[in-house]
């Protein structure tokens, strides 16, 4: 499993289904390697599956986990992932009759890498030459020669660094405005705007 540092969602799958299909789930712990206790629990004792009673570590992990307890997604949410969260993970799951049933999965959690900002005009790449400054990831565009034409157009501006989150985007539109003189009009050809993204 991946996740992105900062934003990203950790979602650890954990296989509890009983060997027999007419057995209950009472119990799911989990574990993260080199800590011999568990940082969350979800016990159905005495209840429904879904209706279980949550616990988690008063550690950082503990509170941004939370178990989807919906049958057969049977998944561990861990939310503002960091790099300190990646390493190797066992859920251990607890029935009325079957045995108790162990899975690993280990989670890789990927840095928060700088974007790469770019700007588009209907689904056509049109400008990819960002710059980093520090924190600051920019990059410039710079419309010209301006016609009656370029009139509505729609640029974004993208920016992304990693495939496992979406992108995110800003969108400009663009307004021509022509100045009257003495009741001559003037076109703004040749007038060139510029806007700049900063993410």
């Amino acid at each position: 499993m991946s996740a992105t540092a900062g934003r990203g969602l950790a979602e650890l799958p954990c296989d509890v289904d009983p060997a027999s299909g007419r057995d209950v789930m009472h119990l799911v712990l989990w574990y993260k390697a080199g800590s011999g206790a568990p940082f969350y629990s979800y016990d159905t004792r005495g209840g429904r599956t879904s209706q279980g009673t949550h616990w988690a570590s008063e550690d950082s992990l503990g509170e941004r986990s939370r178990l989807d307890p919906r049958p057969g997604a049977y998944r561990l949410m861990i939310s503002s992932v960091s790099e300190r969260d990646a390493g190797l993970y066992r859920c251990r799951a607890d029935f009325k009759a079957s045995p108790t049933l162990n899975a690993r999965v280990n989670l890789t959690v990927i840095g928060a890498p700088a974007p790469n900002v770019t700007w588009w005009l209907a689904g056509a790449l049109v400008d990819d030459t960002w710059s980093h400054n520090g924190d600051l990831t920019s990059n410039t565009l710079q419309v010209t020669q301006l016609q009656r034409s370029n009139l509505g157009q729609l640029y974004t501006c993208l920016a992304s660094n990693s495939l496992l989150l979406p992108p995110r985007s800003v969108s400009v539109g663009l307004d021509i405005t022509c100045e009257c003189f003495w009741g001559l009009r003037v076109s703004p050809v040749g007038v060139s705007r510029m806007w700049v993204c900063h993410l």
